[in-house]
């Protein structure tokens, strides 16, 4: 006696697949796996930009500030006061200050560092001012305290420089920053 291929032992044997119903979940599943992997990786593709575009603004801020406090440390004859002063030679102690002007150490010239329209700006010698911080770094606070430029007294001059603001980087919310640093002129003060 022939058995029937589908029959064993009297039982039906399940050719082997998938019905439609168990096709149909899994697709369903799959679906649903695909759309919250596809919802994270542009969640991170987008937490990525705005993290290099805030690096990338805090670098800025940062390469100018270090800029900036180097060239005080090297330089001499440090003037602090509303504007640029006439005479050269200038010297003038502040506290609270928004603009700092100084001989600068290596050539002698005069270099200035104020702020202008949320932004540090340069002068160097007669020439104009001029922007040292990016547009996406908004400076609400640029303060100085100058001691010790008077020749007569003892003290070595120092600057204390505060900067405070915002960095705008893509998010919702600007990050905002809050630095302060003491500069120590390097050249004895005689």
């Amino acid at each position: 006696m022939i058995k029937h291929a589908s029959t064993y032992r009297g039982r039906i044997a399940k050719n082997g697949g998938f019905t439609l119903v168990e096709l149909m979940v899994s697709l369903t599943v799959f679906s649903i796996v695909m759309l919250i992997s596809t919802g994270v990786l542009l969640v991170m593709i987008d937490v990525n930009a705005k993290g290099q575009a805030l690096y990338s603004s805090y670098s800025n801020l940062s390469f100018a500030l270090d800029s900036m406090t180097r060239e005080i440390r090297t330089g001499r004859n440090y003037y602090c006061g509303p504007s640029w002063p006439s005479d050269d030679d200038a010297t003038q102690d502040c506290v609270g200050g928004s603009l700092i002007v100084f001989d600068r150490g290596w050539d002698n010239e005069r270099i200035g560092y104020r702020l202008q329209d949320e932004r540090i700006e340069q002068r160097i010698g007669a020439g104009s001012w001029f922007p040292i911080t990016a547009s996406e770094v908004v400076v609400s606070a640029f303060d100085l305290d100058v001691e010790g430029t008077n020749d007569s007294d003892t003290e070595q001059p120092y600057v204390d420089v505060r900067v405070a603001g915002e960095i705008y980087n893509g998010l919702a919310e600007p990050t905002d920053f809050e630095i302060s640093t003491r500069v120590i002129q390097r050249i004895l003060d005689r």
